[in-house]
């Protein structure tokens, strides 16, 4: 995180995603949401990438909306549409607890 946070205020970026490939996933079921290319995210048949749940957004990219509840996808796909949506690459393996069984797995290993 630490780096993803470097390189977001080195490049002086108003986002980014922390992504990792779905091949480190310990949850090999689990499917990609996004694919990366030189930092852009890029919406693809692939999606050999897999959203964290970690991201910074500058808060100016909320300007247009109005305070209420709403999906952060509205945000991502207009960014997404201008191929202006960053993503930073974790090496990090990836253990997301999506059901009973994965946390039986987990707990166990």
């Amino acid at each position: 995180i630490n780096d993803m946070q470097k390189y977001y205020f080195q490049n002086k970026l108003n986002n980014i995603l922390l992504l990792v490939n779905k091949k480190l996933s310990f949850d090999n079921n689990l499917k990609g949401d996004f694919d990366l290319e030189d930092n852009i995210i890029k919406q693809s048949f692939e999606k050999n990438f897999i959203y964290t749940g970690c991201q910074i957004l500058n808060k100016n990219l909320f300007n247009e909306y109005e305070v209420e509840n709403f999906s952060i996808a509205k945000i991502w796909n207009k960014l997404l549409m201008k191929q202006q949506l960053n993503g930073f690459e974790s090496i990090n393996k990836f253990h997301h607890l999506t059901n009973l069984e994965i946390f039986k797995k987990l707990k166990g290993s």
